[in-house]
């Protein structure tokens, strides 16, 4: 999960060429539908692995996970979000 305020300092580094980053209000790390792994090499073969409903890895970006809330059992599906 990350906060609104986490999500807009990772996006104002990637304007100044970091990594790749979501605007805040548009990143599923808010609403805590993706995660980041630090070791990819070691841990994503072992999360794919686990053939966990709705869960992709971007091959784009091996450390990053995300839901496809469409896929997830509807026991899972995380209800639609407060607006702010």
């Amino acid at each position: 999960y990350r906060t609104y305020q986490q999500q807009s300092d990772l996006y104002e580094k990637y304007l100044d060429g970091g990594n790749l980053a979501a605007p805040p209000g548009f990143s599923n790390h808010e609403k805590g539908l993706a995660f980041d792994i630090a070791n990819p090499g070691r841990d994503a073969g072992w999360i794919v692995r686990q053939r966990i409903p709705g869960l992709v890895q971007l091959l784009s970006e091996a450390w990053h996970f995300d839901t496809i809330p469409a896929l997830l059992p509807q026991d899972l599906n995380p209800p639609t979000p407060i607006p702010e």
